[in-house]
């Protein structure tokens, strides 16, 4: 339509129709939508305005938009805040290349953008004269009925939590990549500094609103593949061994399975299990992963399979009905897998409800898209496609993905999303956008949230008063007291117009479109997804139930200290509104299994075995449902049950430059690697997140040295507050070590900081800033004399190794003749100043990058390793050589307070593990046998003072010579000494350990 010919036509119009409030057209550009001037003076002329498209100059400036050219507008309504328009079949017709959503989108907001509308409503006059729904118009039907069937038995048959239990609720992130016949894959809105909102809104899908409602027992329906690691791997029952075994009586089914094959099954029994199927799946690489599982559902099949997962952390049982979710994929949960130990899944026929296990297809991950669209596929994560693909990925019909003939595939998108909720036979759909096409100049900002306008199904207005409630409300309370609420509006969105059986609803989260502003800064930054999710979690728990509390945050100031008993004793304070606690132990610091579920602050590990390591986190948890887990600390026990050195967790930043995946708060774990990998002494370590330190839980005068992770903690969030610098500084002044490991210390403190910042970084801890880049990721081999010393060039990362990219590494110097420089990074600039305190005795070691990041695993080791000797000092009661050339003698250095002249022994074997228990319990950390027997043989030539007396400063100096036994090379021998009561032969005092390696 010519633009003199909508203008008549909509002056006309006006003369019948009571104008509104000013207004401006929506259009696109660079994908997303885009509002355009002028300021129309009502509702007409801004539609009218679509209907004519954008002006030559409007073009020019990159707008364009979805409205078929020969729309026109037949009548504008307004009753109150609602708003009605009528237009011909020409918009149902859209351009080739063009959405019909998206002509939809402009046109609900654009009528929406004016002051007091709340709702709008499209319909359309067929060519007979009548006039219809948007919905009737375009022949949409009711979505197909769910093929899942109704449980055979009770819900108390299945496994649940929280109170959100039995309810399914579809989340839907809205977008993501598809195929345009003339743009290739592309996402469906544009990058606008670094936000694009088919990835943004997944993201915190993914990563925090459905974890919170799955925290509170529901089970979530994905919309798009929830997984996002790069990979995936599928084991069918079809291909058998290896891969896939059984054990008991199977039997193959006549009907087909996944892709067509077959499946097994097998009667289930109530007291004992007769029969498994194991599925075998390898692991690409280590990571988080979500395990899927697609069987054939029936009535006739138990609500009550258990399979149980084998993951890094150990083993999970789930509880699967299998009379639902028929031919798709179950989501079973998500763990960490480890590459070289692989995944094993096995399906039990033990249940306490009867009828038969489906044992057929699991698959581990994400993977990249694997639909061809357009000749190939999108060689994209899967998680980063839009939910057309996902659906069909997921043994939806083509109903529910091809509604639409012809076309694109963003217009299927938009109406898959819903229909695979209904497909699946959720409870409520939800949907996450986040917004543009503000008022040019005006900096929209807020949330809006949209229910259908043409019938909303029942509850679509009470679930969306509680979520936008919600979500506005927490966001005033805790992120800013000024956040804009839009309201509670209605529209003709397909994402809830194609809803039919639950209440649908979609929030406009914030607005993406302005750099800058409120909104995009808040978007970029994960504390706001954090509160943004929760809050749209807490307001479908309101809509379900409504009295029901809030799960609990994460308790606070967590810390792991040795338990007095050879164990590990894990503490935390307490969460508001927690009836109890559930602790979680792991291995290697990423695999996690639950070990304790306690009411109060505290639990403790049995006895370990001595130079254990283990990793912990904890949840809280009320009636409601469970917590987020803590950041994760990493302790180890030493055989003489006691920590020398403590690890501060300090690393918590997190912004738009620092998300979850760089910081997992996990990072202590490389640090407890690091201090036992191939080590040539033993300490025992304990640690605390740095609130726990400053709270007083832990203090740092109870430790001969201390280790402060920093990360890429940069002046947002404090490297070190106020309160930390004075406990630092008054544990230095009293002799204390510390190792401060940071890429952003030196930033923060002697480039920004006060006065007094400024004095900490240089005078207490000893180094000075001089750059902030120092524009390498490589490090030159150790300095000779200082704690890098035998260390080989290395690399640090850049992104690519398993930590995270440090951007800006510190370039540091020493500040005076008691500092020296220990690392070069390698261009020559300095990475580490090592310093001794002449007055104190103070020691510290401050590194420019975070050493976590160092990517080989031995480089990074021995540099810890050396940097806590040196802290230690004349801590460690026995020191001595790493490495003994044979022929040669090696001396050692045996010293135990407060055991002067008294009796000693030292000695050593080929193991410290499992050790030699004493008479009175102590622990010898050197295995009983011939040679320790020999190393205490009164009179050899080759263990020289192993036996004798402690001088009056409790001191010995023991001699090891080794004749040029070529045999002996490479052998790693152990030392420790203890000291005896007098004429009693039992131990008082035991050494640490250290190891020597015999070379030729």
């Amino acid at each position: 339509m010519q633009p003199s010919r909508a203008l008549a036509q909509i002056t006309l119009l006006t003369m019948l129709t009571p104008l509104t409030t000013a207004q401006v057209a929506v259009f696109f550009r660079d994908a997303n939508p885009a509002a355009v001037l002028p300021v129309h003076r009502d509702v007409a002329a801004a539609v009218a305005h679509l209907c004519a498209g954008p002006s030559a100059t409007e073009a020019a400036n990159g707008y364009y938009s979805h409205l078929p050219p020969a729309t026109q507008l037949l009548r504008v309504r307004r009753n109150g805040d609602a708003v009605q328009l009528l237009f011909d079949v020409a918009l149902l017709k859209p351009a080739p290349g063009m959405s019909r959503e998206d002509a939809i989108e402009q046109i609900d907001k654009t009528v929406l953008s004016t002051p007091g509308v709340r709702h709008v409503e499209i319909r359309v006059r067929r060519a007979d004269g009548s006039e219809v729904s948007l919905a009737e118009a375009l022949g949409e039907t009711a979505p197909p009925a769910p093929t899942m069937l109704a449980p055979s038995a009770p819900p108390s048959a299945v496994a649940s939590f929280g109170a959100l239990a039995q309810k399914r609720v579809a989340v839907s992130p809205g977008h993501g990549y598809y195929w345009h016949s003339s743009l290739g894959w592309i996402t469906q809105r544009g990058d606008i500094d670094g936000l694009i909102e088919d990835i943004h809104t997944a993201q915190i899908a993914n990563r925090y609103l459905i974890p919170f409602l799955e925290n509170m027992g529901a089970e979530v329906v994905f919309t798009r593949e929830h997984g996002e690691v790069p990979s995936d791997v599928l084991v069918d029952d079809d291909g058998g061994a290896p891969a896939y075994s059984e054990t008991g009586s199977w039997t193959t089914s006549a009907s087909s399975g996944y892709a067509g094959g077959g499946y097994r099954y097998a009667g289930s029994n109530p007291t004992v299990e007769t029969a498994t199927a194991t599925w075998q799946l390898t692991v690409p690489q280590d990571g988080l992963y979500p395990v899927y599982a697609w069987f054939r559902a029936s009535s006739n099949r138990t609500p009550s399979a258990s399979y149980r997962v084998h993951h890094a952390g150990g083993v999970d049982t789930v509880v699967v009905d299998q009379t639902v979710d028929n031919l798709t994929w179950a989501h079973l949960g998500t763990w960490w897998f480890r590459a070289d130990q692989g995944a094993e899944v096995v399906l039990s026929n033990l249940s306490p409800a009867a009828g038969v296990v489906i044992a057929d297809t699991v698959r581990l991950g994400g993977g990249l898209g694997s639909v061809s669209s357009g000749g190939g596929t999108s060689n994209q994560a899967r998680w980063r496609e839009c939910a057309r693909y996902w659906a069909l990925f997921s043994g939806a019909p083509s109903t529910v993905w091809n509604s639409i003939s012809g076309g694109q595939d963003n217009d299927d998108d938009v109406t898959a999303r819903p229909r695979f909720a209904e497909w699946r036979g959720a409870d409520a759909f939800i949907s996450l956008h986040t917004n543009a096409a503000g008022t040019p100049g005006t900096g929209a900002i807020g949330t809006s949230t949209y229910i259908y306008n043409g019938g909303a199904t029942a509850g679509s207005s009470t679930l969306s008063q509680k979520v936008h409630t919600q979500i506005v409300d927490d966001l005033r309370a805790e992120w800013n007291a000024g956040w804009a609420d839009r309201g509670q509006l209605s529209a003709n969105f397909g994402e809830v117009r194609l809803l039919s059986t639950m209440p649908g609803i979609l929030v406009e989260l914030a607005f993406h479109d302005t750099p800058g502003s409120l909104d995009h800064t808040s978007l970029h930054d994960p504390e706001f997804r954090y509160l943004a999710a929760r809050a749209y979690a807490r307001g479908v728990l309101r809509y379900f139930a409504p009295t029901a509390p809030f799960p609990p945050e994460p308790p606070g100031a967590l810390r792991v200290v040795q338990s007095g008993t050879r164990g590990l004793r894990v503490e935390w304070d307490a969460a508001a509104g927690a009836t109890h606690y559930t602790v979680e132990q792991s291995l290697d610091g990423k695999g996690f299994v639950q070990v304790a579920d306690v009411t109060g602050g505290t639990w403790t590990t049995p006895p370990l075995p001595h130079h254990s390591v283990r990793s912990f986190r904890v949840r809280a948890w009320n009636a409601t449902g469970r917590s987020f887990p803590t950041e994760v600390l990493t302790a180890g026990t030493d055989h003489l049950g006691t920590a020398q050195l403590l690890l501060v967790q300090g690393f918590d930043r997190l912004d738009r430059y620092v998300k979850g995946p760089d910081n997992t708060r996990d990072y202590l774990r490389l640090f407890g690697d690091a201090l036992r990998r191939d080590a040539d002494f033993s300490c025992g370590f304990d640690a605390a997140s740095n609130e726990a330190v400053k709270l007083g839980r832990v203090t740092l005068p109870t430790y001969d040295a201390v280790v402060w992770s920093l990360g890429e903690e940069s002046s947002a969030d404090d490297t070190f507050d106020a309160s930390e610098q004075s406990l630092v500084t008054s544990y230095l002044n009293g002799g204390g070590a510390i190792l401060v490991s940071g890429a952003e210390v030196g930033w923060d403190l002697d480039h920004l900081g006060s006065a007094s910042d400024r004095n900490f970084y240089r005078n207490v801890l000893g180094a000075t800033y001089t750059a902030d880049d120092a524009g390498t990721y490589g490090l030159q081999a150790g300095i000779a004399g200082t704690v890098s010393a035998g260390t080989a060039a290395t690399t640090f990362d850049n992104g690519n190794f398993g930590s995270y990219d440090v951007n800006y590494p510190d370039v540091l110097a020493p500040t005076t003749t008691a500092s020296t420089t220990c690392l070069r990074y390698a261009n020559g600039l300095i990475a580490g100043v090592q310093k001794l305190d002449p007055l104190t005795g103070a020691r510290t070691v401050v590194l420019g990058l975070p050493l976590e990041t160092i990517v080989d695993a031995t480089a990074r080791a021995r540099l810890l390793q050396q940097s806590v000797l040196y802290l230690l000092g004349d801590q460690l009661a026995l020191r001595g050589p790493t490495q003994l050339v044979m022929g040669g003698a090696a001396q050692f250095d045996l010293h135990l307070d407060g055991e002067n002249n008294l009796p000693y022994i030292f000695a050593l074997s080929e193991g410290y593990t499992p050790g030699t228990v004493l008479p009175l319990g102590s622990v010898l950390p050197l295995n009983h046998g011939l040679l320790l027997e020999l190393s205490v043989t009164p009179g050899s030539p080759f263990f020289v003072d192993f036996v004798g007396q402690l001088d009056a400063s409790g001191s010995a100096s023991p001699l090891l010579t080794v004749p040029p036994l070529p045999f002996l090379d490479g052998l790693p021998i152990y030392f420790a000494g203890l000291s005896l009561a007098t004429g009693v032969p039992v131990e008082r005092k035991v050494s640490n350990w250290v190891r020597l390696t015999l070379k030729l």
